[in-house]
């Protein structure tokens, strides 16, 4: 399969470069959402998706065009995804000693995933038009997977079956030795949950699969807001939730409880400070007051709707501020934290929290740098929602908040890999496009352009 995945990447990268960019756009995802993430080449040393190889090549084709570059303004999110790269960089530098070269290209393979997506869909996204397409794209992509994902939580059928076997996690090759090591994902129809298989279509894990679903829920329900796609709004966003389901995994059932929730909440929008205030408050409360457990632990159990391992999770945030001395300045880099054997008994330690993950691969500020471009983005979402007098600029803007949520949401039940941080990318990227202030300018100022030499006709 490396031959085909190599092919299929370098054929796809081809046509992204001869292609325009917003098409070169639509083939990146339907990559992402449809060619399992898992079947990958080494180059170098460095593990190659063919995610990877359009990425790389829909940036450049980006970058070549004029146009694009005319339209595209540096704003304070871009800095800070930059300078999350370099703290990232920095954290690797201290932890991996003689190892620094073999860290450098996996996190620049990381970079594909991340920077290089953002930075696409920051050059490619400058319009509502070009947003309300790719959206609308994206969708028919989700309805057909998640009637692939229902059916192989039915029936155990699925097209993309017997594919894992070719993955690098079991590549017997001496290339292949170091990532002989990764955790063995789980396999089509090997789990059964509440009489359902857990579906998990092109991904390696059923987590990775329903969360693609959450995340795009809150912008499919808000821009299809013209008449006669209006009618499809409910069907299309239940089969996308019925996709996000037939994982039967708890975190994604978090994220779309997250994604339903925050848009039932925009009538309530005004009084979103109140409800902070009121959060901090009863986790205030369950921690003073509760004898069993702290109140990260009663949240992660409630978030557990379907069962899971809330209370390894609970255990894993308890290791972590128990050994923040040890590693809160550089992380661990790479390596295992060792803390596997307080927490359940064995010696792996499955860092599933995102944030815990963060703080112990790359030290405190990698986790700041990467909470600081969130929550940048979110201020800055909101801010442009309330000055924002169109409609459908705040759908826009409202629908990204709540993606955004989701994706923080998501971040207390699972790390992101697989095609999941490049997919984050795509929503921080189009928030980025979305609250520059040359968003949609261009194409209003040739909209009136048309209509002057209209009128002067």
């Amino acid at each position: 399969m490396e031959g085909t995945t190599l092919c299929i990447g370098l054929v796809a990268a081809v046509l992204v470069l001869l292609m325009p960019p917003r098409y070169g756009l639509l083939v990146y995802l339907v990559t992402l959402l449809c060619y399992p993430s898992y079947l990958s080449i080494i180059v170098s040393g460095c593990e190659v998706s063919a995610g990877r190889f359009i990425a790389a090549a829909l940036l450049i084709r980006c970058l070549l065009d004029e146009q694009l570059r005319r339209g595209f303004r540096w704003i304070k999110l871009d800095t800070l995804v930059i300078v999350a790269d370099a703290v990232y960089m920095l954290a690797l530098s201290y932890t991996l000693g003689d190892a620094f070269i073999d860290g450098i290209k996996g996190r620049s393979g990381a970079m594909m995933d991340t920077t290089f997506a953002y930075f696409s869909i920051r050059l490619i996204i400058n319009n509502r038009a070009v947003l309300v397409n790719v959206i609308k794209i994206v969708s028919i992509i989700l309805v057909v997977m998640a009637f692939l994902g229902a059916f192989e939580a039915i029936t155990t059928i699925s097209p993309y079956k017997g594919l894992m076997k070719y993955g690098l996690q079991n590549d017997t090759s001496p290339a292949g030795e170091k990532f002989r090591d990764q955790e063995v994902f789980v396999g089509h129809g090997q789990e059964e949950r509440y009489g359902f298989f857990r579906a998990q279509g092109p991904h390696p894990h059923p987590i990775l699969f329903g969360a693609s679903f959450a995340l795009f829920v809150p912008l499919v329900w808000k821009l299809f807001y013209q008449a006669r796609w209006k009618r499809l709004r409910i069907p299309v966003c239940g089969a996308i939730v019925v996709g996000g389901a037939s994982s039967v995994s708890s975190t994604p059932f978090t994220g779309l409880f997250a994604a339903l929730a925050g848009l039932a909440f925009e009538r309530l929008e005004r009084w979103g400070k109140h409800f902070v205030v009121l959060a901090v408050l009863m986790c205030c409360f369950v921690e003073f007051y509760s004898e069993r457990a702290h109140f990260y632990y009663v949240f992660l159990g409630r978030m557990s709707i379907l069962g899971g391992d809330s209370f390894y999770r609970g255990n894993l945030i308890d290791a972590a501020l128990k050994h923040l001395p040890e590693y809160w300045l550089t992380g661990y880099g790479f390596k295992d934290p060792g803390w596997g054997p307080e927490i359940d008994g064995v010696q792996y330690t499955d860092l599933c929290v995102h944030y815990v993950f963060l703080a112990a691969i790359y030290g405190i500020f990698g986790l700041l740098a990467y909470m600081a471009i969130v929550f940048n983005l979110l201020f800055s979402l909101v801010r442009k929602y309330r000055r924002s007098v169109e409609i459908i600029d705040r759908n826009i803007c409202w629908a990204l908040i709540v993606s955004v949520l989701v994706t923080l949401a998501l971040g207390l039940g699972v790390t992101p890999f697989g095609v999941l941080p490049s997919l984050y990318s795509v929503i921080f990227g189009i928030g980025g496009s979305v609250i520059s202030p040359y968003f949609n300018r261009q194409y209003a100022i040739r909209n009136a352009h048309d209509l002057l030499a209209a009128s002067c006709t």
